[in-house]
């Protein structure tokens, strides 16, 4: 019985001896490999994350910047009907002068249109071909300022990913502001003289409007550029 008692003792004694060396000297490593691991791990995801973060954030910025361009060419094409425009002289035009004048058009004319306008002026109808590149000139106006409010719009919508939520709604807002100045331009052959002041107040409001939002896109963009971050 005793030599069982004393062989317990000796193996308690190893075992408290094996434990204590294993506590001084193996532990800690393992515990500072385990660390090591999980900071090196942490460290890659940081890293990793950094990286996603900073071309997200230069996407970003692409973005805004095509996004502005692209709203302040859209209000431009469209506030240029109503403002002061600068109109060719077409009854200064030779015939080469008209061909290269729509050659340089930014929008395809017809090839019935050139056609028609060529040939009242081969016709000695320069007058009527004058009128029709007025008329002509009066469309590409109005189709430019339609198309470029469409193209802001849809790369609007397809890059929203990228756009915070307050600046896509203040463009959803200008789009449709734009939409409706548009509108009331183009209305504007239908109205009768007791209504011209009415007509013009209405396109004075809209005009303003669409300007404060331009505005206020433009200060906010600033700002979100200048904070580096999408939800800051």
């Amino acid at each position: 019985m005793e030599f069982v008692i004393n062989s317990l003792l000796s193996s308690l004694g190893v075992f408290v001896l094996l434990f204590y060396v294993f506590e001084k000297y193996f532990l800690p490593k393992i515990v500072d490999g385990i660390i090591q691991q999980e900071l090196t791990r942490r460290k890659y995801e940081f890293a990793k994350l950094e990286y996603n973060f900073k071309l997200y954030t230069q996407k970003q910025h692409e973005v805004f910047l095509k996004f502005h361009q692209l709203y302040g060419e859209a209000k431009a094409r469209n506030l240029y009907l109503v403002g002061l425009q600068s109109w060719p002289d077409f009854s200064t035009y030779s015939r080469q002068d008209i061909v290269e004048w729509m050659d340089r058009q930014e929008l395809k004319i017809l090839d019935a249109t050139r056609t028609k306008i060529l040939s009242y002026y081969d016709s000695d109808y320069k007058n009527r071909a004058v009128d029709e590149l007025n008329n002509l000139m009066t469309i590409i106006n109005n189709n430019l300022a339609e198309n470029s409010t469409s193209i802001a719009h849809n790369f609007a919508l397809e890059n929203q990913l990228y756009i915070p939520d307050e600046i896509f709604n203040l463009s959803q807002e200008l789009y449709s502001e734009l939409f409706d100045f548009k509108i009331k331009y183009a209305d504007s052959r239908n109205q009768k003289h007791e209504n011209i002041e009415e007509y013009l107040n209405g396109l004075k409001e809209s005009k303003e409007k669409i300007e404060n939002l331009y505005v206020e896109i433009t200060k906010k963009l600033k700002e979100h550029m200048q904070k580096g971050s999408l939800n800051e």
